[in-house]
């Protein structure tokens, strides 16, 4: 059986990057093809592909380039890896905003992140689409200006930020802009790690997504890696939406990938050391369930199991839920204005009595009962809930 020989189209297919990527990968560290077939055509071999898949990986973990480059060359990799996964490929794990191997900080001592970051379904109804004023074409490659985390060099800054240029094998290679519209997604100040996901999800590649997030959350932690990963990410995504009507599909594929990696952190609670349930809802109208999820998975990182009904809760529903339950903690959140706080008089009185916990923008203003608390962001929840159900 002959061994599968591949165009750098099709390599570039199957990574998720552009052709110009493969051709610099080439070009400047050795990793090209090393095929040939008649008419001289160059091609690139599972051999050839299992190293470049290791480069990618690497890549999107924030390793500079040159190093991700020598990894990838002295990985013993197998012919079937390098049309299959690489998962199995053993290569030097690298720390993304900080050391591995230690256990995540306490909720006291990470930043707070806000609620939502925003993002195609966190916006509300698309404004009427509009394009952004060109960016002037400079010669050469167009950069960012200022350091980038992983850069060899000025030339790299469009590789590390750029999701690939998505050009055509035949198509010249072109300045990038950076106005955060056509296949781009502008993250200046983002991290390599945060730069990683984006590059991912432009790429659709709800694997890669997904991994990148179990990684940053096992080293760091749900609440770090909501506000280092994941929100810079969705604040980009959207605001790229926003400006040029379109990547839903890339917000939808990173969505699942968030939940899929909170999923993983929540199914990990084996003993909870709560005896009473916490209940986490939205409130009647909202939409907008992802930072329960996020809370769900902070939660049980303290040991703490709760119970998650999810958006759009009718007020006798969450009532009903109480009634049933017996919570130590109702939490109940919203992200869209809130017109009818009386939704939460119908929750019944039991004894002993639970904390009535409100959080997300959407609460604001809104005339509330007396007893009830209100928390400004993530971490603030978790320590409150943490602390009321004696955990």
């Amino acid at each position: 059986m002959p061994r599968p020989m591949l165009t750098v189209a099709a390599v570039a297919r199957r990574l998720g990057v552009a052709p110009a990527t493969l051709r610099t990968w080439d070009r400047r560290y050795g990793l090209g093809p090393s095929e040939h077939t008649a008419g001289s055509h160059r091609r690139y071999s599972g051999i050839d592909v299992a190293r470049l898949m290791v480069m990618r990986r690497l890549t999107l973990e924030g390793v500079p380039p040159s190093e991700a480059a020598s990894i990838a060359r002295a990985s013993d990799v197998q012919e079937d890896a390098g049309l299959a996964s690489v998962t199995a490929l053993t290569v030097r794990p690298v720390p993304v905003g900080g050391p591995s191997g230690l256990p995540p900080a306490p909720v006291s001592a990470r930043p707070s992140p806000g609620w939502l970051p925003g993002g195609p379904d966190d916006l509300g109804p698309p404004p009427a689409p509009r394009r952004a004023a060109p960016a002037p074409v400079l010669p050469g490659r167009q950069t960012v200006p200022g350091p980038v985390d992983g850069a060899d060099d000025p030339d790299d800054v469009s590789e590390l930020l750029v999701p690939g240029g998505w050009f055509d094998d035949e198509t010249p290679e072109r300045p990038a802009s950076r106005t955060g519209g056509g296949r781009v997604v502008s993250l200046p100040d983002g991290t390599p790690a945060a730069r990683g996901l984006a590059r991912a999800a432009m790429a659709l590649d709800s694997y890669e997504c997904t991994r990148l997030i179990r990684q940053h959350t096992d080293r760091h932690g749900t609440i770090s890696t909501w506000e280092h990963l994941v929100a810079p990410v969705l604040v980009a995504v959207g605001e790229r939406w926003r400006t040029t009507g379109t990547g839903i599909e890339v917000e939808h594929v990173l969505s699942e990938a968030v939940l899929s990696g909170l999923r993983t952190v929540a199914a990990g609670l084996r003993h909870p050391r709560n005896s009473r349930p916490v209940l986490l809802a939205a409130a009647e109208q909202e939409q907008h369930g992802l930072p329960l999820h996020v809370l769900t998975a902070a939660l049980a990182e303290q040991g703490v199991a709760s119970r998650l009904l999810g958006v759009r809760v009718p007020r006798t529903a969450l009532a009903a839920a109480v009634r049933r339950s017996g919570p130590a903690v109702v939490f109940v959140y919203a992200h869209l204005r809130v017109d009818d706080p009386e939704q939460l008089d119908e929750l019944p009185r039991l004894r002993p009595s639970p904390l009535l916990l409100l959080g997300g923008p959407g609460w604001a203003g809104a005339a509330t009962p007396p007893g009830v608390e209100r928390v400004d962001d993530l971490t603030q929840a978790v320590e409150r809930i943490v602390a009321a159900v004696g955990a």
